[in-house]
């Protein structure tokens, strides 16, 4: 059982060590196997003007988020032109090559589930001969059958907010919630989720813990983490983790919207995924 905020002060970058598979990439672990998790990883990925990661695929699956800048990505035998809110997953064995075509850097939240096994390491990957780096790709406006592994978020697409429903949970002790599916098993993902979720000022969830890992990072707003026993503010930036069991909930603080991203892992079950203690003490 692990809990804990990471202050987005403490991320930091460092140079992938493989540069024939990736010129031009760093790396911020933020969450992994040092914090306590078991069954993911997360960290934000940064590639630099002209960089690029080479074709490549991994025994573990890989989805994302882009934060900023421009990206091209190639997977599935499909090239596509990445900026800001668009997101995507690498199912395990998937074949995919990033590059950087712009003049600015690209920044991504990555997630990693099953953890990479060590002591091969999280960056293990092996290399296909057959896929080149993307110098061209299509924007995701207009989305085809053949888009099968990425998205692009938009504010409209949040719901108003009201009563948590989700895969395993539906219920009152979660209220005024907006929430958006991005990663899950309609686009590939067998092993986790990846959702937007949104609060409105002064909610505050009812303390729970859950049968799987999660982690929660900041885009906007602020809150009070209670995370056990010990309450931390946290703000736009930070990652908040809770492992298998851990008891958790917030009060928002700030005066607007306060969303994350968060990552589930592994997917949850259909039912029994949420645990309210207030519950069962009735």
């Amino acid at each position: 059982m692990a809990a804990g905020v990471f202050k987005g002060s403490s991320f930091v970058f460092t140079r992938h060590p493989n540069s024939e598979l990736a010129a031009g990439l760093s790396v911020a672990p933020m969450a992994g196997l040092d914090e306590g998790l078991i069954h993911c990883e997360v960290a934000l990925a940064e590639l630099e003007p002209g960089g690029h990661v080479a074709g490549h695929y991994h025994p573990f699956e890989e989805s994302f988020y882009v934060l900023s800048g421009l990206v091209l990505l190639s997977i599935d035998g499909h090239s596509y032109r990445l900026e800001e809110n668009d997101f995507g997953v690498v199912p395990m064995a998937t074949a995919h090559a990033w590059h950087n075509v712009g003049n600015e850097p690209v920044r991504w939240f990555r997630m990693r589930s099953p953890q990479p096994r060590l002591p091969a390491g999280p960056e293990a990957s092996y290399r296909p001969a057959d896929l080149a780096v993307p110098e061209a790709g299509r924007d995701l406006e207009t989305l085809t059958p053949e888009d099968r592994f990425v998205g692009r978020f938009a504010d409209q697409h949040l719901p108003s907010p009201g009563p948590l429903s989700i895969r395993g949970y539906r219920g009152g002790n979660v209220r005024n919630i907006s929430l958006w599916m991005l990663i899950d098993d309609l686009l590939g993902a067998i092993h986790h989720t990846m959702f937007i979720v949104e609060f409105t000022p002064g909610a505050s969830p009812g303390d729970h813990y859950h049968p799987f890992e999660e982690a929660y990072y900041f885009l906007t707003g602020s809150a009070i983490a209670r995370l056990d026993s010990e309450e931390i503010a946290v703000e736009a930036g930070d990652l908040i983790v809770a492992g298998t069991n851990a008891l958790h909930g917030y009060q928002m603080t700030a005066d607007v919207p306060t969303r994350w991203i968060e990552v589930q892992a592994p997917a949850p079950p259909p039912s029994g995924a949420f645990i309210f203690p207030q519950d069962w003490d009735q």
